[in-house]
This record gives structure tokens, sequence and C-alpha cells, in this order.
């Protein structure tokens, strides 16, 4: 889990509110949470997916990530990994062959290595 804060002015008194952006792999993928310190106003909402703009910062901060192929990929896997990214099975045996399966955030990748479940995969920063 990773998460960046901000100060933003306050949409109830003006005064400066603490909002504090979480990003998860699974799901909710995003979390927002923001208090006043001078009204005490206190606001959180979850999201299913990670804004752009927010995507950017966390990827600019924290770098890109990847996820590898260890080793050559039985076609189970192939297929998982098709299903896990909206790929027809010749893009996924595509990017099987460059090694290189996915990348995103730290967080993003993490979560489809656990969703693949498979020890060939290797989550690591790209570059």
């Amino acid at each position: 889990m990773a998460s960046l804060e901000e100060t933003v002015v306050c949409a109830r008194c003006g005064g400066a509110s603490t909002v504090r952006h979480t990003h998860r792999g699974g799901s909710p993928a995003y979390s927002r949470s923001s208090r006043c310190e001078d009204c005490g106003d206190h606001v959180e909402m979850d999201a299913p997916d990670l804004p752009r703009d927010l995507r950017a910062r966390f990827l600019e901060r924290d770098g890109t990530w990847e996820l590898t192929a260890a080793a050559d990929l039985p076609s189970t896997v192939v297929r998982r990994i098709a299903s896990a990214l909206g790929l027809k099975l010749g893009e996924a045996l595509a990017r099987a062959k460059t090694g290189v399966l996915f990348q995103g955030t730290q967080e993003e990748v993490a979560e489809l290595l656990s969703t693949l479940d498979c020890q060939s995969l290797v989550l690591r920063r790209a570059g």
C-alpha cells in the first residue's frame, strides 16, 4: 500500500485540510480521506480505480514496476495472464516472449502477481 498526502483548502470553512490518497492493489484500488484542521470536517471515500493524475504521481515518486517472466511460461499461465489483463492470447504470448508482461505502479504489479500465483513471474523495478 502506498500513500500521498497534500494540504488543500477546506470546502466548508476555507481552512487547511489534509488529504491522504491511498493506493493498494486489490479492490477498491483507491481511497481518499480528508480532515480539516480548523473545522474538523472529515470525508472518506473508496473507488475501484486510481485516478489517472494520482497514478502518474505514484509512478513519478515510486518509479515504474514490471511483471516479468523468469522462464518460459506454460500455456496455462499465459492464458491466465491474458484473462487477467484483458488481452487476446496472441498478445499475451507476444508479451511473454519479450519477458515483460505488464508495467505499472508497484501496487498494481504486486496485485497482478498475487492473482496469477506463478513461481516463474517476478516483480521488479523497470529500467
